[in-house]
């Protein structure tokens, strides 16, 4: 039963037949028929279920619990150790992209934490005279000269290589994965940090 906690609670204790009162005990006691138990302040206790998403991503400090209503509450996600994910955001009741998050829980509230796999690093490496560019496949951004460059996860990238005047370009090759590929311009999927290494020789040779 659910009770106004603005207003005082009266009762009315009333004995079975064959039975007397002798002593009400709880928020106020004593002996008589009529008694008051104050609800003013006590709080009513409510169920704030937090999720992660993907599950195994990472955890939230605190987990699902229960607050009293009105209690201020700090939700904090954490990445797991030994994944490959950033926290992103939060959805559900409340949608927040900060990270711990702040409020009052005055009702049961749903909260999930989303997480993100990280970026990748792209590394490249020139054997021989020439530049190399890259950017996002099939978009019309500019190429970029960096020889390091960040990527999300699952991206494809164009690889653009240009020699120096007298030499020309071989191939790419890749490190930790199969990537032996004389098509210039190139494209290639980042799931992982990544090297690659244009490769150029001499006209002629």
């Amino acid at each position: 039963m659910r009770f106004d906690r603005s207003r005082p609670l009266s009762w009315y204790p009333i004995p079975s037949a064959s039975w007397i009162l002798l002593l009400v005990a709880g928020c106020v006691s004593g002996i008589g028929l009529l008694s008051g138990c104050d609800l003013v302040g006590q709080s009513d206790l409510v169920t704030l279920e937090v999720r992660t998403a993907p599950g195994n991503a990472g955890i939230t400090s605190p987990p699902s619990r229960t607050f009293n209503s009105g209690e201020s509450v700090t939700l904090r996600a954490i990445p797991g150790p030994d994944t490959e994910y950033l926290f992103h955001r939060w959805s559900g009741d409340l949608e927040s992209g900060e990270n711990p998050i702040h409020f009052t829980i005055e009702e049961n509230m749903t909260l999930v934490a989303h997480f993100t796999p990280r970026p990748r690093t792209l590394t490249i490496t020139i054997q021989g005279e020439g530049t190399v560019e890259h950017r996002q496949a099939h978009t019309d951004h500019d190429f970029s000269s960096n020889l390091v460059g960040s990527y999300a996860n699952g991206q494809q990238i164009e690889l653009l290589a240009t020699p120096d005047p007298g030499w020309e370009f071989v191939q790419w090759r890749g490190e930790n994965f199969t990537f032996n590929r004389p098509a210039n311009p190139e494209i290639m999927n980042i799931f992982k940090d990544q090297q690659v290494t244009a490769i150029f020789r001499e006209a002629g040779s």
